[in-house]
């Protein structure tokens, strides 16, 4: 059995997940989403090099994680991955076979626009059908108009032809500080966080969802405010989008940061999980990679942290953890 830590701030801890009635987590749009990101290349190629080998490798590794954490009697209830096909196409495949949840991304990597990352977006999909296909955006609604508006109709390209073709989709977008944002908060990025950008996230999904886009999941940002996650919950899932779901991210953040995101969020409706990635595995890759871990502790921290993830949505769904009114 793995030695897992239990959910921060609980003490009423409702014993193993696997004897959990689904029926008491009230939950609306998707209706649990417990999704292991691993579509990085750039953070993994800082990790263990671009060897296409370590790659999928490492890969390999973090999708271990998450059948430990299974087997060791996390709820299979919504397990998901979010992997590329470069790398992860096999992974993928896998996934599917099992009944997982799989999300692949249709962008291309890096800090710029969005642009797809192929030309013919549609063959890729056909050929891996994943549950969804997932955009990335860098949306500020103070950054340039026009350049906010054309990755809009970009990514309207991928809605439209979703809702043609059956194909369910994510939308992740990412609120990053212009220069006098983050000036006006000192240059520290957290308060940045904490102070400004949840504003703006909510507006930047009016902005997204006034420009055409209903993506049935929506992957954001984590806050500190269980008001803040509700508010932007109710409008993602409004006017008739009450099908539709967010996630949150985890943004490389560290454990603490990310549980705490969690728990603002878990009793939010419009809300059904997470969809994290490195704050998972950056940390049993680089030690694996380095010498410093065997390849199957590297993959039982990978499966303690989901499951302190998974644990603390749970709790939080049940109503474990207080919340203002």
């Amino acid at each position: 059995m793995l030695a897992f830590q239990p959910a921060r701030g609980n003490s009423r801890a409702p014993g193993p997940f696997r004897e959990m009635e689904h029926s008491e987590v009230r939950m609306s749009g998707e209706n649990r989403l417990n999704v292991l990101a691993f579509d990085h290349h750039y953070e993994l190629f800082e990790l263990v090099g671009t060897e296409r080998g370590l790659v999928q490798a490492a890969k390999r590794l973090i999708f271990d994680g998450l059948l430990l954490a299974l087997d060791s009697g996390v709820q299979p209830a919504g397990a998901g991955i979010l992997v590329d096909e470069e790398y992860g196409g096999d992974i993928a495949r896998e996934a599917a076979s099992r009944g997982f949840s799989v999300a692949m991304p249709v962008e291309r990597f890096g800090p710029g626009e969005f642009e797809f990352r192929f030309e013919d977006f549609a063959a890729h999909l056909q050929e891996f059908a994943p549950t969804y296909a997932k955009a990335l955006v860098r949306h500020n609604p103070r950054d340039d108009e026009s350049r906010n508006r054309r990755q809009a109709g970009r990514v309207l390209v991928l809605d439209q032809w979703c809702k043609r073709n059956g194909q369910k989709y994510m939308l992740e977008y990412l609120v990053e500080p212009l220069s006098d944002q983050l000036a006006a908060c000192g240059g520290d990025r957290r308060r940045f966080q904490r102070e400004i950008r949840p504003a703006l996230m909510l507006e930047a999904l009016q902005e997204l969802r006034a420009a055409g886009l209903e993506p049935d999941v929506w992957k954001v940002e984590g806050m500190d405010s269980p008001q803040d996650c509700e508010r932007l919950g109710r409008v993602a899932t409004a006017e008739g989008r009450d099908h539709a779901c967010c996630v949150m991210l985890g943004q490389g953040a560290d454990m603490t940061t990310v549980l705490r995101w969690l728990e603002a969020a878990s009793g939010a409706p419009g809300y059904a999980g997470f969809a994290v990635g490195r704050t998972a595995w950056a940390d049993a890759v680089r030690r694996w990679a380095a010498g410093e871990d065997r390849r199957e502790d590297a993959v039982r921290t990978v499966a303690e942290r989901y499951r302190s993830m998974v644990e603390t949505f749970t709790q939080g769904r049940l109503g474990y953890f207080p919340r203002e009114t």
